[in-house]
């Protein structure tokens, strides 16, 4: 028995011995085979580049209140985040699903590549996993392709393992987070916003599990579900329904998350209860046309960023496009979306004209009233609300409320009587003669063509009567008169250097809504003038402010002056060329509508807000088969609808949550016998108001001689008001 089990040992001895050797040879092979490899692609590894991590990322918007208000479209839709502002249950989670064993392995997961490679065999292709670690995939979002090669794979391995040795865990999950594609936006923080209208911070565990589900494949797990046309899918009550890929996913997040003790089972559960019914999921389009103050913005940006850097403006698009800028602007939300909605409201324009109407017919080109205004904040001079037009069917397109216009009488107190006032060439008692006038030839008249003879100041400015405000200016002197409209920003060509367009707003080129609310502020504000301004800073994406806006305050009226104004101009909303309801808020104003009603503005204001509001055509005229028709808005400044019940409809709504509802008066003001209101000092004495009702009485009916230009003829001679 000893000896044939002897026998039998020594015949398996060389077949254990020849296994063994092939498997010794075997696995030289292999690692020769390796060490090949290793010498064929290692030479071939792109160099790690850490600037690929400094990614681009579009300027942000911000409201008033540091709230976001509006994304700029850059390169791409991404807002970078720190370490510390990514909340860890955002980091767990992709963390959970995508590569639990991060904070194990040093860049490359054995494990995981073993069980990549397994399913390489079973599928006979390189379509699969690829066992890639957070880190991998960063290598691969900033240094590769996504090309599926041998030799791709290779060189994210090698760039990983060198990633892990210059950047911690918490740079490289961080830089990953900031990159990661979504479906439209990228990082995690731009998708927040497009997916549930909400910072990153404020995300619950459910919409959390959403976000970390998109990445492994964008298009798939894309949280929306879509119709044939396109639209995505609501429910009836009008909420978005939630992709079931992303569903699954989602769920398979939270449980990874419990699994691996990142949050409590009863949490995951009730998480996933709320990925059945709903999770707020809401459509943020991040490429959404801009809104008329974001153009707006926009423009002063890249003249801002090119005069502060010394730029080329190619250079400074590119700068707000990709350097991450927030802009701290002064819009507010509320009051935007008031004139935004009023815009929209047919009912507060007049209808097409019927020459509108014949050229739309015959052109194809829709004609119709549009509008242009600018509401202020008075207490600071910043812009709060900004509408260009009716419809914004594009970004950076025409913007009426920042195109100069003819104004009419609407410059009427700030380029005449104000001036005036201020200077004492006049009283609100003063008496001027309401006649026919002629100055080198040009004969300014009434919009009605009536004359009504003596008429004091405050009747000449409540009902906007041309020949009054004509003569005050040849009081004041044109020179005077344009010294004012400069210290309030308006725009002054050499030709508007005349009576017709400094008392009656005839202007060459015009004035913006923007100067005009700005300007008309300044009364609000007991005379101070502060240049309108749509930002107050702007930040780069490492916290440096490298823009300021800190206007200055320029005194241009009294506080006597402006409340002697502000009075008049009240009159002039209830009893003169408007009629204003606004109920519990003292309101003042100014009408002004061009010759043959081409144009109609509104200039007015309470003790907090100061709007312009502009009407009319795009086009003047149009000439439509060898035909010219005039295109004329048709209504005055003080209609409704108009530009005055523009006014009215916004600061209804708009002042229903103001605290400030009157006008203050200064206490040099005074009462004089007449009941007429005084810059002390300046009013009648007993006996000349006893022999002259209202003040002294001027006549200008026939003047030749006077200070300043006149262009004559060329100057417009009547303004409505």
């Amino acid at each position: 028995m000893s000896n044939k089990s002897s026998v039998k040992k020594k015949h398996k001895h060389p077949i254990i011995r020849f296994f063994f050797i092939c498997f010794v040879l075997l696995v030289l092979a292999s690692i020769a085979g390796l060490v090949a490899l290793f010498a064929y692609f290692y030479p071939k590894v792109p160099t790690l580049n850490t600037a690929l991590f400094n990614y681009s990322e579009n300027a942000v918007i911000v409201d008033r209140f540091d709230r976001p208000y509006q994304n700029l479209q850059g390169e791409e839709n991404r807002q970078m985040l720190s370490s510390e502002e990514i909340p860890e249950q955002v980091k767990n989670s992709f963390i959970a699903i995508e590569d639990k064993r991060f904070y194990q392995h040093n860049g490359v997961d054995i494990k995981g590549i073993g069980r990549a490679a397994m399913e390489v065999i079973s599928n006979q292709n390189l379509n699969g996993s690829g066992g890639s670690t957070i880190t991998q995939q960063l290598i691969k979002l900033t240094h590769l392709t996504n090309e599926k090669t041998l030799e791709r794979k290779f060189d994210e391995w090698i760039l990983a393992l060198q990633l892990e040795q210059i950047y911690d865990k918490n740079q490289i999950l961080t830089a990953y987070l900031n990159k990661v594609n979504f479906h439209g936006a990228e990082g995690v923080q731009a998708a927040a916003q497009q997916y549930f209208g909400k910072n990153i911070t404020d995300l619950d565990l459910a919409q959390t599990a959403v976000l970390a589900a998109i990445p492994n494949s964008p298009s798939y797990f894309d949280p929306y579900t879509y119709n044939e046309t396109g639209e995505i899918i609501r429910d009836g009550a009008g909420n978005i329904i939630l992709n079931p890929n992303n569903i699954t996913r989602a769920t398979n997040v939270i449980n990874e998350m419990v699994n691996q003790g990142y949050i409590a089972p009863q949490d995951g559960e009730l998480a996933k209860q709320e990925l059945n019914t709903n999770t707020g999921l809401t459509y943020n389009n991040p490429n959404r046309i801009y809104s008329y103050f974001t153009d707006a913005v926009y423009s002063q940006l890249l003249q801002d960023v090119m005069t502060t850097l010394n730029i080329s403006q190619d250079e400074a698009v590119k700068t707000i496009n990709t350097s991450g800028l927030t802009v701290h602007s002064t819009v507010d939300p509320n009051v935007q979306s008031i004139l935004e909605a009023a815009s929209q409201n047919e009912a507060l324009f007049p209808p097409q004209s019927g020459e509108a109407a014949l050229a739309t017919e015959q052109t194809g080109t829709v004609y119709k009233p549009e509008v242009g205004m600018t509401v202020v904040n008075n207490e600071d001079g910043s812009v709060v609300g900004m509408v260009g037009g009716r419809e914004n069917s594009a970004s950076l397109s025409l913007n009426r409320a920042t195109t100069p216009f003819q104004t009419g009488s609407s410059t009427k107190p700030i380029t005449v009587y104000g001036p005036a006032l201020n200077e004492k060439v006049i009283t609100l008692s003063s008496v001027y003669n309401d006649q026919p006038i002629n100055i080198d030839g040009w004969r300014p008249h009434n919009a009605d063509g009536r004359y009504r003879g003596n008429m004091t100041v405050r009747n000449g400015l409540v009902n906007s009567i041309n020949t009054i405000a004509v003569q005050v200016d040849q009081d004041l002197g044109l020179n005077k008169s344009i010294e004012y409209a400069r210290k309030l920003n308006l725009t002054i060509e050499k030709d508007d250097e005349t009576y017709g367009a400094l008392a009656l707003g005839g202007y060459v080129k015009g004035q913006t809504t923007e100067q005009m609310a700005s300007a008309f502020s300044t009364f609000a504000r007991n005379g101070e003038y502060i240049q309108p301004y749509l930002y107050t800073r702007v930040v780069d994406n490492q916290g440096n402010t490298i823009i300021s806006h800190n206007p200055a305050r320029t005194a241009v009226f009294s506080p006597e002056t402006s409340y002697l104004i502000t009075d008049t101009l009240k009159e002039a909303c209830t009893q003169g060329t408007t009629h204003l309801n606004i109920p519990g808020v003292e309101v003042a104003g100014k009408t002004g509508t061009t010759d043959d009603s081409v144009i109609a503005y509104f200039c007015g204001y309470s003790p907090t807000y100061a709007a312009a509001i502009w009407y009319g055509y795009d086009a003047s005229s149009v000439n439509v088969n060898g035909q010219t028709l005039p295109l004329n808005i048709g209504v005055s400044g003080g209609a409704n609808p108009g530009p005055a019940g523009m006014f009215e409809n916004i600061m209804n709504s708009i002042e229903a949550s103001t605290t400030v509802k009157n006008f203050t008066k200064p206490q040099s003001v005074v009462t004089g016998s007449n009941s007429e209101i005084y810059i002390e000092g300046t009013e009648p004495s007993q006996k000349s108001s006893s022999s002259t009702s209202s003040g002294s009485t001027k006549n200008s009916s026939n003047s030749s001689s006077h200070s300043g230009n006149s262009s004559g003829n060329s100057q417009s001679s009547s303004s409505r008001g």
